[in-house]
């Protein structure tokens, strides 16, 4: 990013930033704040002129990741200086040294993915070409941490300066949002047939020797033609029974029939499915959209599937994740607004677990071709299950010690763990612990003493505050 914050890019950031601060106290603390454009000199001798002020020293400058630094495992994305620390309280005023807003900005508002051209095979951007995996910071909510130091400072200053200020939090404990994005419902089709023929003969990818997908294949043929009730996709009881062991509810993405062999084989109109969109609203689950693969960046297809849901859902769609992480910054975010949606949870990498934008709480993105805020809301999503059994191949004990880690950092800051297991997910895993993990993520986060929420449950309070 070259140049200064602009006033619109600065609001972006307090307003997350003070989230949930009272107006009034706001807007007192607000009054003090000074943005200096960056001088070479001494802090010190630069503002001895000035008295009772939160100066927040800008950077102009692009990343150069050579000159990035870390204070207390924290990168300093826009180093103005050479103090190895963030802030000092220097004759009665809060000097932040560092340009922690632009950094902050650089990481929340999704600007590496709209300023690059890179993309894997799908055309999303990767993890591999990401800053967080360039700085090795995919495991940690670097914004929040951000926000933190910025709202410690505050807090000092107005202390020592007789102001009111109070930190609040949008929850007092933090959450685990279930969702299943619903691809299929059919384990033996001649789609997967096909599918399972093309990893035999070496087409397609698959993670079982030789000898297994051989049995694979005869295994799909026979459910195909016997047509045997076995149907492993089919098991929303089980999801449903395992959740509610810990008064656990979950969200249901449902997927259109748009394009074949790419969307959904279901439509939402069959008997079976209207049923089942019934037994969720009964059990106060929430019913949401999963994008078609064109949805992404065709506001026709948005709108389609958006409307299809509504009629046949006793609910109106809310939320949506987009297909496969289908994914275009700004464009899919407008699209889903004005389709009707409120929410999106499709940020998070397929090839890694972790924090997309450095964030685990709610946020809304930017649009940088309007330069202001998109007014819809991204639940970032942290861990899907193809990313850890199929991208990263883990076994259950490494993914459980990686969800181990990852409550840890959300769990300081109250934040969100939205964790994606599609149904029927593990059917043919060459591991067979792999198809029981989302009972024992399930257990994991109980033990944890976390609270499921659901994304319009979410939406709500934040249009409350």
């Amino acid at each position: 990013m070259h140049g200064y914050l602009n006033n619109s890019q600065i609001d972006y950031i307090f307003f997350h930033l003070f989230f949930s601060i009272d107006v009034e106290i706001y807007q007192i603390i607000k009054s003090r704040f000074i943005f200096s454009e960056c001088r070479k000199g001494n802090d010190t001798d630069i503002f001895s002129d000035i008295n009772g002020k939160i100066i927040f020293n800008l950077s102009s400058s692009d990343i150069k990741i050579d000159d990035v630094f870390f204070i207390n495992e924290l990168p300093i994305l826009y180093p103005i200086n050479a103090q190895r620390k963030f802030y000092s309280l220097i004759n009665g005023n809060l000097v932040f040294h560092h340009d922690i807003l632009k950094s902050a900005f650089y990481l929340l508002s999704g600007y590496q993915e709209y300023n690059s051209d890179k993309q894997d095979k799908l055309g999303r951007f990767p993890y591999s070409e990401s800053i967080q995996q360039e700085l090795g910071i995919i495991y940690k909510p670097v914004v929040n941490y951000y926000f933190d130091i910025v709202l410690g400072g505050i807090e000092e200053f107005c202390h020592k300066n007789a102001i009111p200020f109070h930190r609040e939090t949008l929850f007092d404990e933090w959450k685990v949002m279930l969702t299943h994005d619903v691809d299929r419902v059919k384990t033996y089709s001649l789609n997967e047939i096909a599918y399972k023929s093309k990893q035999f003969m070496g087409i397609s990818p698959s993670q079982h020797s030789k000898i297994q997908q051989f049995r694979l294949l005869i295994k799909y043929v026979n459910g195909f033609l016997t047509r045997r009730w076995n149907n492993p996709h089919w098991d929303f009881n089980i999801l449903r029974e395992c959740e509610e062991k810990y008064g656990y509810k979950s969200v249901f993405f449902f997927l259109p029939k748009e394009l074949p062999r790419h969307d959904a084989s279901y439509k939402f109109s069959e008997a079976r499915i209207k049923h089942l969109f019934h037994k969720l609203d009964h059990e106060v689950c929430e019913i949401g959209l999963h994008g078609p693969v064109r949805s992404f960046n065709d506001s026709r297809s948005m709108s389609k599937a958006f409307n299809e849901l509504s009629r046949y859902s006793p609910q109106t769609p809310v939320g949506i994740r987009q297909h496969r992480l289908l994914y275009m910054h700004p464009e899919t975010l407008k699209i889903q607004k004005k389709a009707g949606l409120e929410y999106d949870t499709t940020l998070g990498f397929a090839a890694h677990e972790g924090f997309r934008n450095s964030y685990c709480l709610p946020f809304k993105p930017y649009d940088f071709e309007n330069d202001r805020m998109i007014d819809i809301w991204e639940i970032p999503l942290i861990a899907m299950d193809t990313t850890l059994f199929h991208y990263r191949k883990l076994d259950a004990a490494e993914a459980e010690n990686i969800f181990n880690r990852l409550i840890g950092e959300i769990k300081k800051f109250n934040g969100i763990f939205t964790f994606l297991w599609h149904n029927g997910f593990g059917t043919d895993h060459p591991d067979k612990n792999i198809p029981g993990f989302y009972q024992r993520a399930l257990t994991l986060f109980f033990r944890q003493k976390a609270l499921s929420i659901l994304g319009n449950k979410l939406i709500k309070r934040l249009e409350g505050i």
